[in-house]
């Protein structure tokens, strides 16, 4: 089993992990929704892939919530649903009410190309650092079998706060973030812009836009297309579409699925 140790932290929470794997998106308001678009390309193949991802909040009478995530490739459509604790946002869970928060852009890891480029130690060290300091910086060692260690570094700085324009339109009141992380031979960097608070430029756990680059070949925008208010046919149809393209490439994920919203009392046959 690999384990982490952390130079200036030596304590780790197991459920952190768990956690933010399990609901990595925190709550949408039912009916509310957001759209994104990731242009990725291999330098050193001259590709460019482009995934489109809409985060939709459901929600039952109960008050149970989930994120409803429906991706978009040129290949096919996958959806996937992450219950979550009505008021309850696992990424600034630990940091209280402070809006503005010094955050590793976790949601990139939605994209196919860019899984596996968060740096490890991401689920109990970098769910959001509130903002006492302009710059954040975290040392760690991974241990690896017989004894390997392999080292890395994590750094957070805050930059300008300000405007961004993006196809979903220009917002006011962002705050800006570089990011970068090293580890093993690996290595990631780049800029964000960020919501101040929840409101029309998007959940705070998410970018309104980033720039980045893995290692040296594989750069990275990250861009807020749109807003969605959906009343709740207009939400099932929306469901309703994303799983019947689903089951075209994955039917026995998409019949999971349909369970999993099923549950939180939305029909979609």
């Amino acid at each position: 089993m690999t384990r982490f140790l952390s130079i200036c932290c030596s304590v780790l929470v197991a459920g952190a992990w768990i956690g933010a794997r399990a609901s990595p998106a925190g709550e949408i308001e039912p009916g509310l929704g957001w759209t994104y678009r990731a242009e990725v390309t291999d330098l050193a193949r001259d590709v460019i892939r482009t995934t489109t991802l809409a985060f939709l909040g459901v929600g039952d009478p109960q008050g149970r919530h989930a994120v409803a995530v429906i991706t978009d490739r040129d290949w096919g459509t996958t959806l996937r649903v992450y219950p979550v604790a009505p008021g309850a946002d696992l990424t600034t869970a630990m940091t209280g009410p402070a809006p503005v928060v010094l955050r590793w852009p976790t949601v990139l890891d939605f994209v196919p190309e860019l899984r596996g480029a968060m740096p490890p130690v991401q689920g109990f060290a970098l769910p959001a650092v509130p903002v006492a300091e302009l710059e954040w910086s975290l040392s760690f060692r991974q241990l690896l079998g017989e004894g390997a260690v392999k080292r890395g570094e994590i750094r957070l700085a805050l930059g300008p706060q300000g405007a961004a324009t993006v196809p979903a339109g220009t917002f006011a009141g962002l705050y800006s973030t570089t990011y970068y992380a090293s580890w093993g031979r690996m290595s990631h960097e780049g800029m964000a812009w960020w919501p101040g608070e929840e409101g029309m430029a998007g959940p705070v756990w998410s970018p309104v836009w980033a720039q980045g680059i893995v290692g040296a070949t594989v750069r990275y925008t990250w861009e807020l297309v749109e807003r969605v208010v959906l009343d709740a046919e207009e939400l099932r149809a929306r469901l309703r579409e994303a799983l019947s393209a689903m089951e075209k490439t994955d039917p026995a994920g998409a019949r999971e699925v349909r369970d999993t919203v099923g549950e939180l009392g939305i029909e979609v046959q």
